[in-house]
């Protein structure tokens, strides 16, 4: 009946810690994917703003 007992609390401790595994890497992911979004909307922005600035592509506009 013990090793019942124990097996059933190692299995509940083993299924939590699984999960909560699974739940920190999706975290991590999301907060990867937001940052790398953040990080070249940024650079695609300076890009174009250097780009746009290097071209004068504003001609016949007040820059």
């Amino acid at each position: 009946m013990v090793v019942v007992v124990v097996g059933v609390v190692v299995v509940g401790v083993v299924v939590v810690v699984v999960v909560v595994v699974v739940v920190v890497g999706v975290v991590v992911v999301v907060v990867g994917v937001v940052v790398v979004g953040v990080v070249v909307t940024v650079v695609v922005g300076a890009v174009v703003v250097g780009v746009c600035v290097g071209v004068d592509c504003c001609v016949g506009v007040a820059c």
